[in-house]
């Protein structure tokens, strides 16, 4: 299947890119360390004190100190931050915390079963279903780059909140894609000595290496297209920084730290939920260069491909089971509100149109030959 957003790979590639540094550093989860991670797939925002209580009512209980010990492990992890400002009037001051983007894919990847069985829920005899929970988990953490770039090209948001059974099949199928990732790209990368593209050079900006540098910026930080720009460079001091200043974008700000070997940028323009990137430089004669840690682009195309194809048969079973014929009138209330659901979103209807070009067509020719030879 052709997807539909032209800027598909390139978004692949910024999401992919964020999850090789933490993939490489990260460390064996065990049982316990899952369980307090599956956690903020119910809650977003959760403190030690609540993940303490909660896993507190199983049967596998840890000392408070020992949380906190966890805690701190999954937030050198990089799976969970600390979110500001929550719950401002709380007397003990607990701080909190909520996944990060590499924490919802390590959920998808190493816990699938987070989404559709609530363990809090199931201890206090509580009634939720797996469809009310999966809905949950979607509505929490909506602006997740997983689905910017496996679900939304296909469905409108508003379209997946309102169908529960078949979102925990879609929840199946990104962890296929979390899957593929790892086993393609993170995997390769995790041992690899030298995986780094240069960016430009340090000494030819400003000059030759300008053009190499804006495009980068304008890539990664979704910059519009760059026409006017001034650089102001200051290598006298401890550390030498180099700032692009545009007309109508907030400046961006590299700084060389030279004991550490990296090159820190920073930015007022968002970056996903940092304001602040790094990479490394190594000296190749009698340069500086700056480079990036990448994933090869075939490697990134095979992958939305895949996510692509992996999607066609779920949507194919679906709409067929739309088309069943139903025996309860339950049932039939419930797909009656799925046909509304489905046919006020432009995005589905162009995904079933292709899979009916490119699938069923395909069938049907399948089936004819194989019928007119037996």
């Amino acid at each position: 299947m052709n997807y539909e957003d032209t800027n598909l790979p390139t978004k692949a590639d910024r999401y992919i890119s964020s999850l090789i540094e933490p993939y490489r550093k990260s460390i064996g989860l065990d049982k316990m360390a899952l369980d307090m991670l599956g956690q903020f797939a119910w809650q977003k925002d959760l403190s030690a004190y609540q993940i303490h209580s909660k896993l507190n009512s199983t049967p596998e209980k840890l000392a408070y100190k020992n949380v906190n010990t966890r805690i701190n492990v999954l937030l050198d992890s990089g799976l969970i931050r600390k979110t500001e400002g929550i719950d401002t009037n709380n007397m003990h001051g607990a701080r909190y915390y909520t996944l990060t983007e590499y924490g919802i894919f390590r959920l998808f990847l190493d816990r699938p079963d987070s989404f559709s069985e609530n363990q809090w829920d199931v201890t206090k005899d509580r009634k939720s279903s797996p469809s009310q929970n999966a809905r949950s988990f979607l509505d929490n953490y909506s602006d997740s780059a997983l689905f910017e770039l496996f679900l939304y090209p296909y469905f409108k948001k508003e379209t997946l909140l309102a169908i529960g059974p078949l979102l925990l099949e879609l929840y199946e199928y990104l962890g296929t894609c979390c899957q593929f990732i790892a086993r393609k790209i993170l995997e390769v990368n995790k041992y690899a000595a030298y995986m780094d593209e240069k960016i430009f050079s340090w000494e030819k900006v400003p000059g030759e290496d300008n053009m190499e540098l804006l495009y980068h910026l304008g890539h990664i930080l979704n910059l519009k297209p760059v026409l006017k720009y001034y650089i102001e460079k200051e290598d006298n001091i401890e550390k030498p920084t180099i700032t692009v200043h545009f007309p109508s974008d907030p400046p961006i700000k590299l700084e060389l730290d030279k004991a550490n070997n990296r090159v820190l940028v920073m930015s007022s323009a968002e970056i996903g939920q940092s304001k602040e990137l790094q990479y490394e430089v190594t000296r190749m004669e009698n340069e500086t260069w700056v480079n990036k840690r990448i994933p090869s682009r075939e490697a990134v195309i095979e992958i939305v491909n895949y996510a692509a194809k992996e999607i066609e048969p779920i949507i194919y079973t679906f709409v067929h089971r739309l088309a069943t014929p139903l025996t309860t009138t339950g049932a039939s209330s419930d797909f009656s509100h799925y046909y509304d659901v489905l046919t006020k979103d432009d995005k589905f209807k162009k995904l079933i149109e292709k899979i009916h070009e490119e699938m069923h067509k395909d069938f049907e020719k399948g089936y004819e030959i194989l019928m007119k030879s037996t």
